[in-house]
C-alpha cells in the first residue's frame, strides 16, 4: 500500500450509526455526534472517550441510566449551573438549554461533565462536572 493511500485512510473518519447515541464519527480516541435527545432536548453535541469499537457497555449503561432512572440529577445540576451563571451573566431570566454532554472512560468515581448554553449570553458557556451523582461542581468558560 502506497504511503499517501495509508495517509488519506488515515485521515477518514470513521462513521457508525449508534442505537444509543444516534449518528457518532471517530476523532482520534473519541466519538463525537450532534444528534443526542436528552431529557426532552434534541440535537445535543454528544462526545464519549471510547476506542475504535465506539462507546463500551459501561458508557451504553451510564447513559440509560442518566436518561432513564436518574431524572432528579437534571434539577440538582440546572439549579447549580443557574447559580453559577448568576455571577457572571447579566441576561435575565436564565434560561438554560442543554448543549453537550461528555462521557469518559467508566471506571470507579469517574467524572463526566455537561454544557448549557443561554440564550443572549454570547461571552460564557456554563456546565457542571458531576462525580458519583451526588458531586456537582459547576464552571464557566469564557
Amino acid at each position: 500500500m502506497s504511503l499517501l493511500r495509508k495517509l488519506l485512510e488515515k485521515e477518514k473518519a470513521r462513521e457508525l450509526q449508534d442505537q444509543d447515541f444516534g449518528p457518532l464519527r471517530q476523532i482520534k480516541d473519541r466519538w463525537e455526534g450532534q444528534s443526542l435527545s436528552l431529557w426532552g432536548v434534541s440535537g445535543i453535541q454528544i462526545l464519549i472517550d471510547a476506542g475504535d469499537d465506539g462507546p463500551s457497555v459501561e458508557q451504553r449503561e451510564f447513559f440509560r441510566t442518566l436518561r432513564e432512572q436518574r431524572p432528579d440529577i437534571r434539577g440538582r445540576v440546572e439549579e447549580a449551573v443557574s447559580a453559577r451563571a448568576a455571577e457572571t451573566t447579566t441576561v435575565r431570566p436564565i434560561a438554560l438549554r442543554l448543549s453537550s454532554l461528555d462521557i469518559p472512560r467508566i471506571q470507579p468515581h469517574f467524572t463526566w461533565r455537561i454544557w448549557y448554553d443561554i440564550q443572549g449570553e454570547e461571552h460564557y458557556w456554563y456546565g457542571a462536572e458531576i462525580t458519583d451523582w451526588d458531586q456537582i461542581v459547576p464552571f464557566t468558560e469564557d
